[in-house]
């Protein structure tokens, strides 16, 4: 199968499937999108102040966040997925622990209708702590899969089945 993709720099690192596991990297190209939101005390008030850019640059070598600031990156690409296929973008295992940041919808989704030319995909984080973060680090990870099979739900009283339990039934070991 043979996917089109579109790179928004000419210096992006090209996409690589290594043998290494099922998903490949995405790396940061563009900050979109930058929220921050500060408190300021006058006297005894407490006046909360929320500042949003958005733009599509990178300035300089190195990107600079606060705690608590959400920022949406681009990441650089654009493809035309198969028709009957999707993209899911997640974080790696590392970005947490290396740049403190949470992906702020835990999943992205990519279907197969965005694919224009100016589609490039993204990825959106809440800052845990404050940290900085450098244009192509890799920060996330995607795979493609088949589109969920079309089906019909049948309501029933009874599912007939032994009831398994739910969060931590299974035991430690």
């Amino acid at each position: 199968m043979k996917i089109k993709i579109k790179y928004f720099s000419e210096y992006y690192p090209r996409l690589e499937k290594i043998a290494k596991g099922d998903f490949i990297d995405l790396r940061v190209n563009s900050i979109k999108e930058f929220t921050r939101t500060r408190y300021i005390i006058e006297g005894e008030e407490v006046r909360k102040e929320t500042k949003t850019i958005t733009h599509n640059k990178w300035f300089g070598n190195t990107f600079e966040y606060k705690k608590g600031d959400i920022i949406k990156f681009g990441l650089g690409v654009a493809m035309q997925l198969p028709e009957g296929y999707e993209a899911e973008i997640r974080p790696r295992s590392s970005t947490f622990k290396k740049y403190g940041l949470i992906q702020t919808n835990s999943v992205g989704t990519i279907d197969n209708s965005y694919k224009g030319d100016n589609d490039e995909w993204m990825v959106e984080f809440i800052a845990m702590r404050d940290g900085a973060i450098n244009r192509f680090d890799r920060v996330c990870q995607f795979r493609i899969w088949e589109n969920q099979p079309s089906f019909e739900f049948e309501e029933v009283e009874h599912l007939g089945n032994k009831d398994r339990g739910g969060y931590g039934t299974t035991g430690i070991r």
